[in-house]
């Protein structure tokens, strides 16, 4: 915003033309648009601090002394959801009765792996030696009903190009620690995409972000051998065709293009019918792509 206002000034200071005037208005109304795009959410997220360690976690003394994680990993999450805009408002409170809000997170830790250093070194931009942070999240929504639950995880930086994240097993778990922000909300917004009904949830609601994040998640879960999930990918497929607005969203498009993925590795002949009139339709270039893919994979499976 600030170089959009000095952009301005300059139009002003130095008499540009109205083209260059209007040029700018465009490029600011641009900016205000990705604004507000970018607000995810408008619902307000509570996250209970501390995030304690389970009972039965496994923590290195070290870890515990060392770090103060059960405080630390609230405020990481609450800085990142405010950085990517994911809600319209995040806050801190020591229960779940403190403030009220539209969503509540609980967390654990459950496991804390410190990784290690030399491999790290070695292992360049490989998973060798880098840290591990577990947690198990619950999330309630208003009236403290329990929306879902799962675990998240999230490993430590690479360490390449910073001394301190290769070298440093506490730099190396903040590095973690400060990211792990991510994946709990992909678990607010997609549930828990290692549970097939989540999944199906996520595909019946339509919307780019969950469609996108179940289709993908239960490819690399392997779930397209559960019938009821790739079910649901059909009738995403069929809800697509039978739409008479053009899909413009590419979010909602690579979810959509998942679904094809998906029918195909299924190796089901049922799906068929449906690929077939994927290819046969004006939809995107990007879904009838990997519709034709998966069609003839089916076609050649039934040979």
């Amino acid at each position: 915003m600030k170089k959009a206002l000095a952009t301005l000034e300059y139009i002003l200071t130095k008499n540009t033309p109205v083209k260059g005037l209007v040029q700018f208005m465009a490029v600011l109304f641009i900016f205000s648009l990705s604004n507000i795009s970018h607000a995810k959410d408008p619902r307000n997220v509570v996250i209970i601090q501390p995030f304690p360690y389970t009972k039965d976690a496994s923590i290195p003394q070290n870890v515990k002394l060392e770090l103060n994680l059960d405080k630390d990993i609230p405020e990481y999450m609450s800085t990142y959801f405010k950085k990517k805009r994911s809600f319209k408002d995040v806050s801190i409170a020591n229960n779940i009765n403190e403030k009220v809000a539209d969503l509540y997170i609980e967390g654990e830790i459950i496991q804390v792996d410190t990784g290690n250093a030399g491999s790290r070194y070695v292992g360049g931009f490989t998973s060798a030696g880098k840290s591990r942070i577990v947690l198990n999240i619950k999330i309630y929504d208003e009236n403290k009903k329990l929306l879902t639950r799962g675990n998240v995880t999230q490993r430590g930086s690479s360490g390449f190009g910073s001394i301190s994240k290769t070298f440093s097993n506490r730099a190396n778990i903040t590095s973690a620690a400060k990211v792990i922000g991510k994946h709990v909300n992909k678990l607010i917004i997609t549930g828990n995409t290692s549970e097939p009904e989540d999944i199906i949830k996520a595909i019946d609601s339509y919307k780019s972000d969950p469609l996108r994040a179940a289709t993908k998640s239960a490819y690399s879960d392997a779930l397209f051998h559960e019938e009821n999930v790739t079910d649901a990918m059909a009738s995403a497929l069929k809800k697509m065709l039978d739409s008479s607005e053009k899909i413009k969203d590419k979010v909602l498009l690579d979810g959509l293009a998942w679904c094809a993925i998906n029918l195909g590795a299924s190796e089901n002949n049922k799906y068929k019918p449906i690929l077939e009139a994927v290819v046969a339709s004006n939809a995107h270039r990007k879904v009838k792509k990997h519709a034709k893919k998966s069609l003839a994979l089916l076609v050649k499976l039934e040979s």
